[in-house]
């Protein structure tokens, strides 16, 4: 099995023209809303797959 590090997530707004057609996507910071994701893994499937088989073993 193979996964890939995650290096982070990023917000992005929609920045509208003057026009109101659909704009670029715009990063925005998430530190200045103090709205971090919570990181309990590097390797996101390696973390969803484990929790995954503690769940079906406390099932059965």
């Amino acid at each position: 099995m193979v996964d890939f590090k995650c290096d982070g997530y990023q917000n992005v707004i929609r920045v509208e023209h003057e026009s109101g057609e659909a704009g670029e996507w715009q990063p925005v910071s998430k530190r200045i809303r103090n709205r971090e994701k919570e990181v309990t893994s590097p390797y996101p499937f390696l973390d969803v797959a484990s929790d995954l088989v503690a769940q079906l073993a406390v099932a059965n």
